[in-house]
């Protein structure tokens, strides 16, 4: 049997929904927690960039994912948002908020488009343990609210800003923000995990977010199951958790492919389609059999596991088997058992 054909077996799209387009190196930044080994000042090519996206909408992809480096430095951003904005597909924008202007501006005010700030902490000092840009941050947050543009925040849960997130939520709700999107913490370019969170740190970021009843809206990333898990919500469908090569894929500058943005396995292929059918590493990710890790033995999730494939592949050098500290078993807390 062909791969193309065990796709839906293997609980795939038969084409990818969400792209992660890596528009450009470059970066203003050396962020302490940055997954790139290194950057450039390299753009994609904006004509094949748009013929790939064309294309990727006429074949069932609904959403865009714009990241870098700072993907507001790419030399052609104006171009690029002017072409996504004429032809009404979903566009989320992960940026430090630098490169913000008033031309880039007048391309938000559009219903399709998603802008998501990156910060870390509620003041300079926490957030430059893992970020860089907090003035930036804190500038791009008041001229989205100035210009009325609806916008969130990127924040990755981590040991050293856990008991800020109360203060962060506040400044949030003082600077207009709607949301706060919480991702789980992944290898550096050093390819080691800075400041892990330990279990009592996951307990108490259960509580905060269980506790919190304002008005800012809080997603939890399909990376980070664990924490949805133990809030309560479940993960019965089979498009839920990590979606690395089953809902989505990363395009770099050089049009290379790969499952995600944080799993570093580069493949070339002539097109999307041909990646999504043929690609070896897809095929192994979505067969994913978490019966080969001991500690994943007697977890209920054992037949429905969507745990981050990053996560794997740096716990065993893997990416088809469960993860070291997982918190689905190693802590009671939360929506599934209130013992914090």
């Amino acid at each position: 049997m062909s791969i193309a054909t065990q796709i839906i077996n293997n609980n795939c799209l038969p084409f990818p929904k969400i792209l992660q387009l890596e528009i450009t190196d470059r970066c203003p930044f050396n962020c302490p927690q940055c997954y790139r080994m290194s950057l450039a000042d390299e753009d994609a090519d904006i004509n094949r960039l748009k013929s790939l996206i064309s294309y990727a909408k006429d074949r069932g992809t609904t959403q865009i994912v714009l990241n870098g480096g700072e993907p507001l430095l790419y030399k052609h951003i104006e171009e690029l948002l002017g072409f996504l904005s004429q032809i009404n597909i979903h566009v989320n924008c992960f940026s430090s908020g630098y490169g913000l202007t008033d031309e880039i501006i007048k391309y938000l005010h559009n219903p399709f488009f998603n802008y998501c700030v990156s910060l870390n902490g509620s003041n300079k000092a926490i957030n430059n343990l893992s970020r860089c840009g907090f003035e930036y941050a804190i500038s791009a947050m008041s001229i989205l609210k100035s210009n009325d543009i609806p916008f969130g925040i990127h924040w990755v849960a981590r040991h050293d800003n856990i008991l800020d997130l109360p203060n962060l939520v506040s400044l949030l709700e003082t600077k207009g923000a709607t949301f706060i999107s919480i991702g789980s913490n992944k290898l550096t370019h050093k390819r080691e995990i800075d400041s892990p969170l330990s279990d009592d740190d996951f307990k108490e970021l259960v509580r905060l977010i269980s506790d919190y009843s304002g008005p800012i809206k809080i997603f939890i990333e399909n990376c980070f199951p664990e924490l949805s898990w133990h809030l309560g919500l479940e993960l019965k469908s089979r498009f839920s958790g990590c979606g690395a090569g089953r809902t989505m894929c990363h395009i770099t500058t050089d049009f290379r492919y790969a499952p995600c943005t944080h799993l570093h396995y580069y493949e070339e292929y002539p097109s999307i389609e041909e990646y999504w059918t043929d690609s070896h590493m897809l095929e192994s990710i979505r067969k994913r059999n978490v019966h080969d890790t001991e500690s994943c033995f007697n977890c209920e999730l054992i037949n429905n596991c969507k745990m981050c494939f990053a996560a794997s592949n740096e716990s065993y050098n893997n990416p088809n088997v469960g993860i070291l500290g997982c918190k689905v078993n190693s802590i009671k807390v939360g929506g599934r058992n209130h013992e914090v």
